[in-house]
């Protein structure tokens, strides 16, 4: 018999709880952050402020909604630093922040425009012919732009990408990785990450297959390096060569038209899974060559043992 009866969840060390408890857990509290935007947009509604200016063609620089967007934000480091704290007894430091953000942010953001670059390269080399015409308005004054610009960089693809990777992929890594093995969480977040995405767009296999093959390609890159700071960059990286070239408003990053005319059906719908695949091998690469240890100092993916995997 035990000295002590766990009366509260709290009561259970991580080590100690079953897995499926665990899970649970995890899963709710991702679940939870994610939502936290539904209160968000409640008030919004109430005030009268159209929250889906913030994106598309319709872009308009407001402040309230702009404001809304980072409270939410806010809300999701909230609730899983509190989950780190009360539940899982750990720091909020231990969810990738290690030391040293911007060579991983740079290195991360490289990454990803390399990577859709290689996406482009495909569609432009089996075309019969394209062009390239900027759409930012002449007329427009340097402040505007800038201002636009920030909001773009800051808020539209950086914050966004933080809070996808921190509560979809560093947050739960880093809570089952010692118990799960890292190919069933990397499946696991990639299916979640490709479905979240389907709740505001219409569904197609090559996109399904893009986002799962992106959401694998984030996670392989943080078991090997460990930083969150490295998937934030490889996001961003990714997420602004798109606008860039395929966006939909000079409001929101676009700034080249892109025309592509000849491809073969094919390539235009799988050339981006295709791109983020040839990213991971060379992620893999890179890790067996020692390359990622070297630079950011970390060793081998951590497997969990067996007995971290009993239930009870």
């Amino acid at each position: 018999m035990t000295d002590r009866t766990a009366t509260h969840l709290g009561d259970h060390s991580p080590q100690e709880r079953p897995l499926w408890l665990q899970v649970v857990l995890v899963t709710s509290i991702a679940l939870i952050a994610m939502i936290s935007m539904l209160p968000f947009l409640g008030i919004a509604k109430l005030l009268g402020v159209d929250m889906s200016k913030l994106s598309g063609a319709q872009f308009q620089f407001q402040a309230v909604p702009v404001l809304f967007f980072f409270g939410y934000g806010a809300t999701v480091v909230l609730v899983i630093a509190l989950a780190q704290k009360y539940l899982h007894r750990r720091s909020l430091k231990d969810l990738g922040f290690r030391p040293g953000f911007l060579i991983p942010l740079i290195t991360g953001t490289i990454f990803g425009i390399a990577t859709k670059a290689v996406w482009l390269a495909m569609l432009l080399l089996s075309a019969d012919e394209y062009s390239f015409s900027n759409i930012v308005p002449t007329d427009l004054s340097m402040i505007s732009y800038v201002l636009h610009y920030l909001y773009f960089l800051i808020g539209f693809i950086t914050l966004n990408s933080f809070i996808e990777e921190f509560s979809i992929r560093a947050y739960p890594f880093e809570n089952l990785r010692k118990r799960i093995h890292p190919v069933v969480l990397a499946v696991a977040s990639s299916a979640v990450f490709t479905v979240g995405h389907f709740l505001a767009n219409e569904f197609s296999i090559p996109y399904a297959l893009a986002l799962m093959s992106a959401g694998l390609l984030y996670s392989c890159v943080y078991f090997q390096t460990g930083s969150i700071w490295a998937i934030i960059g490889l996001h961003n990286g990714a997420n602004w060569f798109t606008f860039t070239f395929f966006g939909s408003s000079w409001k929101i990053g676009h700034i080249y038209e892109t025309t592509i005319s000849g491809t073969p059906q094919w390539i235009v719908e799988y050339s981006s899974c295709i791109a983020y695949l040839l990213a991971i091998g060379v992620a893999f690469t890179l890790a067996r060559l020692g390359v990622i240890s070297y630079f950011f100092g970390t060793s081998k993916i951590e497997y969990p043992s067996d007995d971290s995997q009993q239930t009870s």
